[in-house]
């Protein structure tokens, strides 16, 4: 008698049945499905991409990693940062690190040596009440910023962060990176799109999440069918 397939309580029916339409879709589309395409294209709001896999970060992080440190990505985003979360949430560290990273990162792109006495400047504005907001303004007046974001793990977080970062209407982009569907969903928005990735390993698919956008306003509708969370 033949044995019936079953599917790996890790992923549930629901998901199970996603990663493979998204895969089916994904097979159909001719040079689309990298991140990295996704991060440059035209926008002029705050971008949120999420990226979901289960099984580790591993997968996850070496997807990010390519379009984190890809050369065009470099170069059209001044301000980069990528922060590994703690709890509880702390918004002035979040603050401090992204500065620092921001104007470190910056140096670096433009082959310049990173200044110790202008981190220091930083770090006694960062000690002021309000200090670290207005010098993530300045930079962020100044340049596009790509983040990075592990382990947010409840909306709470996400909504602390958010009220952290500004917004200059200059397409800067939020990555997140998670191993909650829920999280990676809602950080969206009440629409998104689902596309998977390349595969670090078949076991542990990754998918990214991100705003449905219409076919006939953009090249970078990937799929035909929009997913919608039901809590």
């Amino acid at each position: 008698m033949q044995q019936q397939p079953t599917t790996s309580p890790a992923y549930g029916a629901t998901t199970h049945d996603m990663f493979a339409e998204a895969r089916d879709t994904t097979k159909k589309q001719q040079g689309i499905g990298d991140l990295t395409q996704l991060i440059t294209k035209e926008n002029s709001d705050l971008g949120v991409i999420s990226v979901w896999g289960i099984g580790g970060d591993l997968g996850r992080t070496s997807i990010i990693r390519k379009a984190y440190q890809d050369p065009e990505i470099c170069q059209n985003f001044g301000c980069r940062g990528w922060i590994r979360l703690t709890y509880p949430f702390n918004p002035h560290k979040f603050q401090q690190s992204l500065v620092t990273q921001f104007y470190t990162n910056s140096c670096l792109q433009q082959g310049t040596t990173v200044d110790v006495a202008e981190l220091k400047r930083m770090e006694r504005t960062g000690a002021k009440q309000g200090g670290l907001l207005e010098e993530l303004l300045k930079q962020a007046d100044e340049k596009r910023y790509l983040i990075v974001l592990e382990n947010v793990c409840t909306m709470g977080e996400w909504d602390a962060i958010r009220a952290c970062l500004p917004d200059r209407q200059k397409g800067n982009w939020i990555i997140v990176s998670t191993e909650k569907r829920e999280i990676a969903s809602l950080c969206i928005g009440h629409s998104y799109q689902v596309l998977e990735l390349k595969q670090y390993s078949a076991e542990h698919p990754v998918c990214v999440f991100f705003k449905e956008v219409r076919q006939e306003q953009s090249e970078f509708t990937f799929m035909k069918k929009t997913y919608f969370c039901y809590m």
